[in-house]
């Protein structure tokens, strides 16, 4: 609340949840959530349209991940200098001066995973990432094109902390094409090309 006032509220968990307490801090810019193992994430809110970002995007494959998790839980399939570097990454990433965004192909190699490597993994995706996501390549590769035949068209950050980002969805209908009106005409049947492809 804007005058420092707390609310609180306990709702009976979920089924089948790991997540047991969840606190959203006003003004609004982080959600904590607790698991059932007492560990806790914070996740970065947007809450205004958000502007360009300054700080370093580091884009990471999933074996880096599955490290950063061991470096996490103390593992002793990790020693050393390479210790060293997933913790310092880990500081980085936590402080909140580099942005480590996760992407729907993250999502998919995960979901192979299962048992508390699993767990491992994602909750040090979502520690790490803060709430950061990639937005899904084939729908930037469309609004890329997009902007080939439409000077008005633009492209949104690829990094953003936008929700239902990740994953590509139904093109929006679009509006008829006006007779004569040939750059209309050009994204159109360009947009027809690139559905086919899929």
């Amino acid at each position: 609340m804007a005058t420092g006032e707390v609310f609180s509220a306990h709702c009976p968990p979920a089924p089948d949840t790991v997540i047991v307490r969840s606190c959203w801090g006003p003004p609004g810019t982080s959600l904590e959530l607790e698991f059932d193992d007492g560990e806790v994430v914070v996740l970065d809110v947007p809450t205004r349209s958000l502007v360009s970002d300054p700080r370093p995007v580091v884009y990471l494959d999933q074996n880096h991940w599955i490290e950063l998790a061991r470096a996490r839980v103390g593992s002793p399939k990790l020693a050393g200098d390479r210790l060293a570097t997933y913790l310092r990454f880990t500081q980085l990433a936590e402080s909140g001066d580099i942005i480590v965004p996760l992407s729907s192909a993250h999502l998919t190699e995960m979901s192979r995973k299962s048992g508390q490597q699993r767990r491992d993994v994602a909750v040090t995706m979502l520690r790490l990432s803060r709430g950061w996501w990639m937005r899904n390549p084939l729908q930037v590769r469309n609004e890329e094109l997009g902007t080939m035949f439409d000077e008005r068209a633009t492209v949104p950050r690829v990094f953003t902390l936008e929700p239902d980002v990740t994953w590509t969805h139904d093109p929006s209908p679009r509006p008829p094409i006006p007779e004569g009106d040939v750059r209309a005409e050009a994204l159109a049947l360009a947009t027809t090309l690139r559905q086919r492809r899929r």
